[in-house]
């Protein structure tokens, strides 16, 4: 499963926070072709890193 943290702009209402995770989600699935779990999130609530910029965190089980 593949989760996706986005913050929504300031002046986003819940329906235009749904409308754009849909097609996030969508656009996702027909460029990449992976299902993605989108989650929007208030602005400034998406963790900023500091230092080397980490971009995917990989939090798959081992299967051994």
């Amino acid at each position: 499963m593949l989760t996706v943290l986005v913050e929504r702009r300031p002046d986003a209402t819940a329906a235009d926070a749904e409308t754009i995770a849909n097609r996030l989600k969508k656009g996702i699935k027909d460029y990449v072709g992976v299902s993605a779990q989108i989650v929007v999130c208030n602005p400034g609530d998406v963790a900023r890193s500091e230092g080397k910029v980490v971009r995917v965190v990989d939090e798959r089980k081992s299967l051994s």
